[in-house]
This record gives structure tokens, C-alpha cells and sequence, in this order.
């Protein structure tokens, strides 16, 4: 029985859908640090998008994407998500340095 399951795992990671969507389990750190800095210009222009929509452009699951700005939060991200704008946005501005948000 485990070797059956190792196997479909082993057949799992090389399905395009595992190859495309990224979790937080296999992001590693310059992934994660990359995808945030990215997340975070996005938030600046106010063009998420919807979260589906924007984990699908980051390239990432959308559990992944809430567990990104979890973090983002807790590094101080003051981020909310603007119904009316459909898209997620700071409360005020701030400057992403290194680990942590801050204002300019």
C-alpha cells in the first residue's frame, strides 16, 4: 500500500497542474520573497483583481495567496481588499524593505 502511494504521489508532482500552481509547502524563500515583491506592486497599483483571478496570475493557489498576505500582514502590511475596486489595497502607503512594510 505505500509503495501504491508513493507512486501516485511520484505521478502527482509530474502533472501540469502540480507543475504550475506553487504552495506555501514548496515555495522556498526567494520564491516566496519574489512573489511578495510582486503581490506588493500590485496592491500599490490597486490591479489584483479578484483572488482567484490573482493567484491565477501569480501563479500560485489561492491558499497559497491568502497565506501570503497573512504573512504580508504580519510583517505590517496594512492590507484590505476594496470590494468596490475588486481588488486588494493599502490603507495608507507604504515602502516594502527587505522583510518589513513601512511608511515612507
Amino acid at each position: 500500500m505505500r509503495h501504491y502511494l508513493f507512486h501516485q504521489y511520484e505521478l502527482l508532482k509530474t502533472t501540469a497542474l502540480y507543475s504550475q500552481l506553487k504552495t506555501p509547502e514548496i515555495m522556498n524563500f526567494s520564491e516566496k520573497l519574489s512573489t511578495m515583491e510582486r503581490l506588493h506592486c500590485l496592491i500599490r497599483r490597486k490591479g489584483t483583481g479578484r483572488p482567484k483571478d490573482l493567484a491565477r496570475r501569480l501563479n500560485i493557489s489561492e491558499r497559497c495567496l491568502y497565506h501570503l498576505l497573512n504573512e504580508m500582514k504580519a510583517m505590517g502590511a496594512p492590507i484590505y481588499y476594496n470590494k468596490s475596486r475588486r481588488s486588494y489595497c493599502y490603507e495608507y502607503e507604504i515602502e516594502f524593505e527587505g522583510r518589513l512594510f513601512k511608511k515612507p
